[in-house]
């Protein structure tokens, strides 16, 4: 199987979808699954050939992050050239829209995760007015995928709560190895 993977933060940014994403291609490479990860230019080199950079700017409402500039025809190159067997959308974005583009022209299957409430950064920057416009968004966004997956029990019901379906609640783990109980230190609290 080969997947592709489509996202607007990947490592060596740090938030959930970064960390989710680098998770599942551990997963790929531990399981001899092949897979391109396509993500937005940070300036840093990178060294795995699997993960493709594309052009980016600054994101004015998550400042530490960088927002992809796709240009369609070099994912297209890119994409024939892998000819993946699923695509999945790890941002409702830029990028991710560009991920729903290609799966529905070369009719690949496609899913993708729902990580952000949006509706809460806009309540927090005061963009209220356009919160149930931004619900709609995603449920055309979501409607377009064949499979849609959430992390938890409480987004799956927000996504329902706002008529959003097709979702499977699958939990995004812990890293045992950093949040381990042998960690833990009574003095650092």
């Amino acid at each position: 199987m080969k997947v592709a993977i489509f996202t607007d933060t990947y490592a060596p940014e740090i938030n959930g979808v970064a960390l989710t994403t680098e998770r599942l291609v551990k997963y790929f490479k531990d399981n001899d699954i092949e897979y391109m990860v396509l993500a937005p230019n940070v300036g840093e080199k990178c060294e795995d050939s699997n993960i493709i950079r594309c052009k980016s700017m600054k994101f004015i409402l998550y400042p530490e992050c960088r927002l992809s500039v796709p240009i369609y025809p070099y994912i297209v190159k890119a994409m024939g050239d892998f000819k993946p067997d699923i695509i999945h959308v790890m941002t409702p974005i830029n990028i991710g829209l560009c991920g729903i583009k290609y799966a529905k022209e070369y009719n690949i299957p496609l899913v993708s995760h729902y990580h952000t409430n949006f509706g809460q950064y806009l309540n927090y920057y005061n963009f209220k007015l356009i919160e149930d416009l931004s619900w709609k968004y995603f449920r055309w966004f979501h409607g377009k995928c064949d499979r849609n997956y959430c992390p938890s029990q409480s987004s799956y019901e927000l996504l329902e709560n706002h008529g959003i379906g097709n979702f499977e609640v699958v939990n995004n783990g812990i890293d045992i190895d950093v949040f381990s109980p042998k960690y833990r230190d009574i003095n650092f609290r």
